[in-house]
């Protein structure tokens, strides 16, 4: 399935690990109408944290996600993982307010 999503949150490039691994975190919202929205958190990770160059927040895009579940010292985790990001359209606001004259 593909949706359009509104990108909300975009975090700035951390180096982690002892690799210092390149990671950047992304909060996307489901375009939509319906009063109830929902999101998800994906990380682009070494080479991939390039393709967040040109984007902005309230963009919409179409984004491809790799989900992986691992497991580390009895806990299990949920890893998302982008791997193509393209852009729809430039930074759409729902804050009204930027429009009025007042």
């Amino acid at each position: 399935m593909n949706y359009l999503w509104k990108i909300t949150k975009i975090g700035n490039i951390e180096t982690v690990g002892k690799n210092e691994m390149k990671r950047q975190s992304i909060v996307i919202e489901k375009v939509t109408d319906k009063e109830y929205k929902w999101g998800i958190l994906f990380d682009l990770i070494k080479d991939k944290v390039t393709l967040s160059s040109g984007l902005n927040i309230w963009d919409i895009i179409e984004v491809s996600l790799n989900f992986k579940a691992t497991e580390y010292n009895g806990r299990d985790y949920n890893n998302v993982t982008a791997w193509k990001i393209e852009k729809k359209s430039e930074a759409v606001s729902d804050n009204f307010s930027e429009w009025l004259p007042f």
